[in-house]
This record gives C-alpha cells, structure tokens and sequence, in this order.
C-alpha cells in the first residue's frame, strides 16, 4: 500500500514545498514578527501619531488675517486659487513634518533592533523558533521601508482633512477669512499621488542607509547609535585632515539629496511665476499638483545611482542577516 494512503492530509499539506498552507504559515510569521515590531519598538507610531495630534491643536488656536492680492486669473478668482496653493503647500509641510518626525524615529529604530536583542538576550529566544534570520530581518525592512512610510502617508492625509475642516469651522465662525478656505478633491487627490511616488521613491533612495543601520546594528557590540553616527562624521574630517579631499562628505550629501535635484531637473521647476512682466512684482504661487506635469519621475526613477544604492543596499542586508546568524556576544 503507499505510503501516501495513510499520512493524514495536513500532514501532507504542510510537507509540500511551496503548498498554499506553507504559504499561509509563512504569511503568518511575517504578521507576527511584523506586531512584534511595533510592539517593542513603539515610538514607530507613538511619535507620529502624537505629531499629528499636535498639528490639528495648533490649528484649533488658529486666527488672524491674511491679505491676498486679488487679479483675475482665468475662470477662477485670483484669491481663490491662492487659497488653493495654500491649501496644498499645507498638504505638503504636513507631510513632510510627519515624514522628519518618521525618519528620526525609524533611524534609531534600525539601529537598535539587531543590537537590542542581543543586548537583552531576547535573540535567544527567538532562535529557538522555528524562524529564519532572513524571514527576521525582512519584517523589520518590511516596516522600516514599507509600513512606517505608508502609514505616515495615510496619516499626513488624515491629519490635513482634519486641519481642513478645523479651518472651514473657524471661518464660519469668522475667526478666518472665507477665501482662505479652499476644497478641491481632484487637486487633494493629485496631491496624495505626489506624494505618494515621493514615499515609494524616498524608500528606494534611502535604501543603502537602511542597510548602513542595519549592518551597523548587527555588528556593534555596544554603543550602536555612536557608531552609526559617528562614522559619517569621523570618516570624512579624517579624510580632510589626512587626504586634504573631500569626496567622502561630497558623496554623502548627494545621497540625501541628490534625487530630488533628478527629480526637479536641478530645481529648474515653474513652481512660483513671476508676474513681474504683467507689472505685478510678487510671484503667483501655484497649487503643488501642478508639480505632477514638470517632475521627471522617468529620469528619477531610471538613475543609475537609484539601482546601484540597491545593489549595495542589498548585499548589507545580506550580510547583516548571515552576521545575524553566528553572532553570538557571550
């Protein structure tokens, strides 16, 4: 008789490589290390969360007066599309807050969540799981590169809808000027998906730095924050005393900022027009969404620099994971 007769069909199902319930286990795992994550590292959302509060308070205390100079642009009442602008440079600095707040912390996080469990022995226990080093390290890329970034994202939109709203009640209570207070769904939506590539693109960019950390983390034996902030600074003033060059500071800066000048096109963007030749002498400032028809996302996204900060991104997170494995501090 075959041996296949009597094995009960669980048992079989999960002895198959690749079958649907091994996947769903899998899944499973990646969920719970993922919880574990926010769990013990709960700054992850607190402090983004706590900024987002803080933003929608501040505009509860908002009043004043602000004078827009009114011309005629188009169909539309100059004062109304500044109001507009407005609106979504506010979209914008929300995001962007909430995004320094989230860096900060995902920073500290990816240095500390390889070296905090070895520090407290947790890493024991975990390897008496039946879970991979490589299914542990991709839950904490999983959150660092992917859910912390969307989460912000989600939340940045939440956070301007409320201010939204908090400013439409102030200016029918007339505590704000009624054509400050502009609403435009398309535009609102542009504007999301703006940021929304600036999200995935960010990620892609900072990825050897999410190595950098991670490999740091893995590998310090005490002090993993001052090792992983101080090579950046010590490496390249060393460079400058010894070599008397300053390639390696020059290097780091563009890896900060150097996509955003491919994307802008080295800031040759029309994102404020002068109106100096209609003989108005301010410039006229145009919502953000009118950004999505002059950024060179192709050019941003195709950089040779882009993939070969992936490349390297992943070969440290090759090694952090296999370090992972041998480490052992006793």
């Amino acid at each position: 008789m075959s041996t296949n007769m009597t094995t009960p069909i669980g048992t079989a199902s999960l002895a198959v490589p690749g079958s649907g319930v091994a996947r769903a286990g899998l899944q499973q795992t990646l969920v719970t290390l993922v919880r574990r994550e926010f769990w013990e590292h709960r700054a992850l959302w607190i402090a983004p969360l706590a900024t987002a509060v803080l933003l929608v308070v501040c505009a509860l205390f908002a009043h004043g007066h602000v004078q827009i100079d009114g011309n005629d642009v188009g169909d539309q009442p100059f004062s109304a599309r500044q109001a507009l602008a407005v609106s979504t440079i506010a979209q914008g600095v929300m995001w962007l807050a909430l995004n320094l707040v989230m860096s900060a912390v995902v920073s500290f996080y990816l240095i500390d969540c390889l070296y905090a469990e070895r520090r407290d022995r947790s890493i024991y226990f975990w390897k008496s799981l039946p879970v991979s080093d490589g299914l542990t390290v991709a839950s904490k890329l999983l959150v660092a590169m992917v859910l912390a970034p969307l989460g912000v994202w989600v939340l940045a939109a939440v956070t301007h809808v409320a201010v939204s709203l908090v400013f439409a009640a102030h200016s029918a209570f007339g505590q704000l000027p009624a054509h400050l207070v502009a609403w435009n769904t398309l535009t609102w939506l542009r504007v999301e998906l703006l940021l929304l590539i600036g999200v995935i693109l960010g990620a892609l960019w900072y990825a050897p730095i999410t190595g950098f950390f991670l490999l740091v983390s893995v590998l310090a034996r005490r002090n993993a924050v001052m090792w992983a902030l101080g090579i950046p600074i010590v490496v390249p003033i060393l460079e400058r005393i010894v070599l008397g060059t300053h390639y390696l500071w020059t290097f780091m800066a563009y890896r900060v900022h150097g996509i955003w000048d491919i994307l802008a096109n080295h800031g040759d963007l029309k994102f404020l027009r002068d109106q100096s030749a209609e003989g108005n002498s301010h410039f006229h400032v145009q919502p953000i969404d009118a950004l999505l028809g002059e950024l060179h996302f192709r050019a941003a996204f195709l950089a040779p620099d882009l993939w070969l900060g992936l490349i390297a991104a992943a070969a440290m997170i090759y090694a952090a994971t296999r370090i992972r494995r041998y480490r052992d501090d006793t």
